[in-house]
């Protein structure tokens, strides 16, 4: 009998492993209202979704998702454009705070890995 996920859009109530474009989107919106105070535009929603798609099919749900969060803590929206939506992040910052992603995930799954090690009895 297969269990039937959250809705989509619900990233709270969802693992990282069963996010898709539409629950990046959410979180997008949730996070930019939520740190910037201002809604989260974006002009094309096509392209702005199939960017959200290759971008955690080629670096991985988690690394895509400490992305977002790493633009956000180090970017601000300035006029004229008052939003930091996705595409203008992949496009321009991916370079700088992408291989940051990806070290800090890797970084969290060593760390849970060694403790989990630890915690385990060794047999001789």
């Amino acid at each position: 009998m297969s269990r039937k996920l959250p809705p989509a859009h619900d990233w709270k109530a969802r693992k990282i492993e069963n996010w898709n474009a539409t629950t990046f989107r959410q979180y997008l919106k949730d996070q930019h209202k939520k740190r910037f105070g201002l809604p989260y535009v974006v002009n094309n929603w096509g392209m702005h979704q199939r960017q959200l798609k290759l971008a955690y099919e080629e670096f991985g749900k988690a690394e895509t998702k400490m992305f977002i969060d790493l633009c956000f803590t180090h970017l601000r929206p300035k006029p004229p454009y008052n939003c930091l939506n996705f595409t203008y992040l992949y496009s321009y910052y991916r370079e700088r705070f992408m291989n940051q992603a990806i070290l800090k995930v890797r970084q969290g799954v060593n760390h849970q890995t060694q403790q989990q090690e630890q915690e385990e009895p060794l047999w001789f």
